[in-house]
């Protein structure tokens, strides 16, 4: 495993950490807007790493 392999795989633990965390205040609270918005720009992070994580690095 490569150093941009390790950070890629670092970065989607945090993103799922952060969609962790969005779920258990949904949960508490309610679905609210911030929730939403919350989940939208997760989801934009979450496809471009596994995109950088299935796209080869040129060489």
């Amino acid at each position: 495993m490569n150093a941009r392999t390790a950070t890629l795989l670092a970065s989607l633990a945090f993103i799922a950490f952060l969609a962790f965390l969005t779920v258990s205040v949904a949960v508490k609270d309610g679905v609210t807007p911030l929730v939403v918005l919350s989940f939208g720009i997760l989801a934009m992070f979450g496809i471009g790493v596994v995109g950088a994580l299935t796209t080869p690095p040129e060489e």
